[in-house]
């Protein structure tokens, strides 16, 4: 039951979790007040729900709230908490802005139905981080691919670093294969020059990803117009290998360890994904739905009401981080809450006064 929802022991909280109406909350010490405020909330949200006529009288509301985007998979390092504290990468960085702007590649799928003035659209940049040559690694990109063929707001960049891995052979035990795919298949290199393909198919880089050794007749048979031959790129994919390890020092969003990798979504970074936890392709389309309603969605508005033309994706994502690592930083230093206690003691200044 726990695998179906996509909660493991790793995942969720020693402290518990609870769901009302299919939201998940992390339990804390002061649970009845959680509690109560997450009851207060979800009533507010159904009257509203009521009041724009998106639910009706009649409907039936257990139908209602778990239609609703909030509900899906319930991976709790989706949702802040003190197991995946918020935080943001500094992508007004000036340092990273070229490396943004030329080496970042991102695969998405053909968004027929959409809207060219749908918000949704591509608008929430999702990175997954790590040594491709890894399965477990791999895996976890799949079904961020996987996710984008579900979720059109999401777009996918596979950003490849290599972990420095120590050089004795003696780190394995007799007989045991190492988990990097082999010289048949250089796996970083192919997905290097598939991303940076113009003709990138997101579904067959899913594929690869899946299972390299049965997807390597097709990067020759299927692909071979649209990618180069391994070796005349193989320069240029290890000098953008190492401008991702520079650019991702300077983010501090290096994986610490070799079956490990990072995912962030629209600037957002989540604590490691490991081979032990689970990060299901349904997990990602409900970190794309969490991030476009919470953050992404008041952006886009917010620079529709001061560009003429709509926001591009690339604008979208670094405008998110800038503001929510913003918004973090004024909290860390106390300046609301301050000016909020400065305000209740004025007033109660005022009070004294008075009488």
């Amino acid at each position: 039951y726990c695998t179906r929802l996509d909660l493991s022991t790793q995942t969720v909280p020693t402290s518990g979790l609870a769901f009302i109406n299919g939201v998940q909350m992390s339990l804390k010490d002061n649970y009845q007040q959680q509690l109560f405020m997450q009851l207060q909330q979800q009533t507010l949200r159904l009257a509203d729900s009521l009041r724009d006529g998106s639910l009706h009288e009649d409907a039936n509301i257990q139908d209602f709230v778990y239609g609703e985007r909030s509900v899906g998979s319930r991976n709790s390092l989706v949702f802040a908490s003190d197991d995946a504290p918020l935080r943001f990468l500094d992508l007004g960085h000036q340092r990273v802005q070229s490396w943004l702007e030329n080496d970042i590649h991102y695969l998405s799928f053909d968004k027929q139905d959409a809207d060219s003035s749908d918000v949704e659209s591509d608008s929430v940049s999702v990175w997954v981080i790590g040594d491709f040559s890894v399965d477990s690694v791999r895996r976890t990109a799949a079904d961020a691919l996987i996710a984008a063929g579900k979720e059109r707001a999401m777009r996918v960049a596979l950003i490849h670093v290599a972990f420095e891995r120590r050089t004795a052979v003696a780190d394995r035990a007799d007989g045991e294969e190492d988990e990097e795919t082999g010289d048949d298949v250089d796996a970083p290199q192919v997905l290097f020059q598939l991303a940076s393909s113009d003709h990138a198919v997101a579904e067959f880089v899913a594929a690869l990803l899946a299972d390299p050794a049965t997807a390597k007749d097709s990067v020759d048979e299927k692909l071979a117009q649209l990618v180069e031959p391994l070796g005349e790129l193989a320069d240029e994919a290890e000098q953008a290998f190492a401008r991702n390890r520079r650019m991702l020092s300077i983010l501090d969003a290096l994986p610490a360890e070799a079956d490990s990798c990072l995912v962030a979504a629209s600037g957002r970074l989540l604590p490691p994904i490991t081979p032990q936890s689970q990060f299901s392709a349904d997990s990602f389309v409900l970190l794309a739905r969490h991030e476009l309603h919470e953050r992404v969605e008041p952006v886009v508005h917010a620079l529709a009401n001061v560009t003429a033309s709509d926001a591009r994706p690339d604008q979208i994502l670094t405008t998110t981080a800038i503001v929510e690592r913003g918004k973090l930083a004024f909290g860390r230093n106390g300046i609301f809450q301050q000016r909020a206690a400065e305000a209740r003691t004025d007033l109660s200044e005022q009070l004294s006064r008075n009488s």
